[in-house]
């Protein structure tokens, strides 16, 4: 998918506040309101955008323990990845999985109300055969979250890079 300047300005914009009017949005980017609204559509039918949610403090609804997994698999099929997935997808508590290359084959945002979650999940993991082994970092701080995504724009025969 293609996307020239003023699709670059709708993103950032709806990645600063996702629950903006499409009139403010329309008058930020330049746009009459009707054009910026299909602009938005396209961009969500073609997933450039994903969704909108709320972005909730995991304290403020009594999950203390917040922490990254990384898993390596028994074996690294497409088998063992679908068994991993339906334990994660029986698992509220895994906020995110990223199958990744490198010393481990997924990572895992998991948040929990204790560490006796996380360890619970973790003896369901070895029950399952799937998972190898597993290394747990517990989360102390979060001084940085879910910057907005910026991605270098710059003209190139007519196009954006």
């Amino acid at each position: 998918m293609r996307l020239d300047a003023v699709d670059h300005l709708i993103l950032d914009e709806l990645q600063r506040d996702g629950r903006i009017t499409n009139k403010l949005l329309a008058a930020r980017v330049g746009l009459s309101p009707s054009a910026c609204l299909t602009r938005v559509r396209r961009l969500e039918k073609k997933g450039a955008v994903l969704g909108y949610r709320a972005i909730i403090d995991p304290l403020a609804i009594g999950a203390s323990f917040e922490g990254w997994a990384e898993i390596v698999l028994t074996e690294n099929t497409p088998a063992a990845s679908a068994r991993l997935m339906d334990l994660l997808d029986a698992t509220p508590s895994v906020r995110s999985a990223y199958h990744v290359a490198g010393t481990c084959d997924f990572l895992l945002h998991f948040v929990s109300p204790s560490l006796r979650a996380w360890a619970d999940f973790r003896l369901r993991m070895d029950d399952s055969g799937v998972v190898s082994s597993s290394r747990l970092f517990v989360v102390l701080d979060r001084p940085k979250l879910d910057a907005p995504i910026t991605i270098a724009r710059t003209a190139r025969r007519g196009h954006l890079t």
